[in-house]
């Protein structure tokens, strides 16, 4: 539902503002690790930062967006966003919608925050877990994919600022567990042994 009023909302913002261009807002992830093994629960946080361009943030600030986790082996993982400390920050959980998952992906996230906090940095917006499943080596790559552009509202609706947004993707490498090599080594000095005898 959000979805569709923040559409009908950022297309008469494009007509209201005309003083200034729209700004550039930044989703990143960071994850607490690089690499993982199977049956690793990694979290991820979602950050938002917004340029200084643009009205004051003096009122409402919404954002929409999905979460794409692109896994060259298809739905492999585990996610989740409805334990305690996950899903939306709560400084963003006005208006909220911490989102559904669908497969690998968390589709449907809606943020809102009022009154902003100053957007100029980066703030934490969301918080997720993702749990290795299959333990093939691989990277998985994790992205926020807007939905609509994120707005800063000032005094009034109409007093509005869209921002054009944008992603980055952050890699998670899949790695065999630790002594799983040495298992493999052993495993065939034995199938050696058993050939010589």
């Amino acid at each position: 539902m959000l979805y569709s009023i923040l559409g009908v909302v950022a297309l008469t913002a494009t007509t209201v503002v005309s003083s200034a261009d729209a700004g550039l807002a930044t989703y990143s992830l960071d994850l607490a690790q690089d690499t993982a093994v199977l049956g690793d629960v990694v979290s991820v946080d979602v950050y938002l930062s917004m340029d200084p361009l643009g009205l004051p943030f003096t009122g409402l600030s919404v954002a929409a967006f999905d979460i794409d986790v692109a896994d060259p082996l298809g739905a492999t993982g585990t996610l989740d966003n409805t334990s305690p400390g996950l899903g939306l920050a709560p400084s963003w959980s006005i208006l909220g919608n911490p989102g559904s998952i669908s497969g690998d992906d968390i589709l449907g996230i809606e943020a809102g925050q009022f009154p902003p906090t100053n957007l100029n940095t980066s703030v934490l917006l969301y918080s997720f877990d993702y749990t290795v499943v299959d333990g093939s080596t691989r990277d998985i790559d994790f992205s926020a994919a807007w939905a609509a552009p994120v707005l800063v509202f000032g005094s009034s609706i109409f007093d509005v600022q869209p921002y054009v947004t944008g992603g980055e993707t952050t890699t998670l490498s899949v790695v065999p567990a630790p002594g799983a090599a040495a298992l493999l080594g052993l495993a065939g000095l034995a199938v050696r042994r058993r050939r010589r005898a």
